[in-house]
C-alpha cells in the first residue's frame, strides 16, 4: 500500500471532527431530541435545539463546561446580533459557611447571596429552613470579574464576622 492508497482511504472517512464534541455535549446537556452546534467565530457558537423543553432544561440546569472551559450561554434579545451579546453571566450554586445558627434563614441567604451576585434561589431543604453545615444559594455572577471567596459581614451588629463562600 503506497501513500496514494492511504490518502484515498483517509479522504473517504466520513467522521467529521465536530461530531465527537457535539455528541459529548448532547449527552452532557441531556438533550433528548438533539441539537445542532454551529461555529459563528472564534470561540462563539450557536446552539439550535429541536424542542423548547430541551432549551429550557439546559438553561435551568446550571453552568456547563466542555474540555475544562466554562460554557456561557445567552439567549439573544431584540434583533439578536452576536455583537450585542456579552456572555459574561453564569449561574452558580454556592455554599456559604460559618453562618451563625440564628441566621440560617432564607432571608439571610438572600442577603448574603446578594453580596456575591443576583440571587436566583435559596435552598431551604425539605423543611424550608436553611439547616445544616452551610447555606446553598444559587447566584448569577459576572464571570468577567474575579469570584468572591470570602465575605466580611456584620451579621449581629457585634463586629465583623467572616463568612466563607465556596463555588
Amino acid at each position: 500500500m503506497d501513500s496514494d492508497d492511504i490518502t484515498s482511504l483517509c479522504a473517504s472517512l466520513s467522521i467529521d471532527h465536530r461530531d465527537g464534541p457535539v455528541q459529548i455535549l448532547n449527552d452532557q446537556l441531556m438533550v433528548k431530541d438533539g441539537m445542532e452546534i454551529e461555529s459563528v467565530s472564534g470561540n462563539t457558537f450557536t446552539f439550535h435545539f429541536h424542542n423548547i423543553q430541551d432549551l429550557e432544561r439546559v438553561l435551568a440546569g446550571g453552568r456547563w463546561s466542555f474540555d475544562s472551559a466554562l460554557i456561557a450561554m445567552e439567549i439573544p434579545v431584540g434583533k439578536g446580533t452576536i455583537g450585542s451579546l456579552s456572555f459574561n453571566q453564569a449561574d452558580f450554586w454556592i455554599q456559604i459557611h460559618q453562618v451563625p445558627l440564628l441566621c440560617m434563614t432564607r432571608e439571610i441567604g438572600q442577603f448574603l447571596g446578594g453580596l456575591i451576585g443576583m440571587v436566583i434561589d435559596v435552598d431551604g431543604g425539605a423543611s424550608g429552613d436553611c439547616v445544616g453545615k452551610f447555606m446553598r444559594v444559587r447566584v448569577q455572577v459576572d464571570i468577567s470579574r474575579a469570584l468572591k471567596r470570602c465575605l466580611r459581614v456584620d451579621i449581629l451588629g457585634d463586629g465583623l464576622d467572616l463568612v466563607n463562600s465556596q463555588i
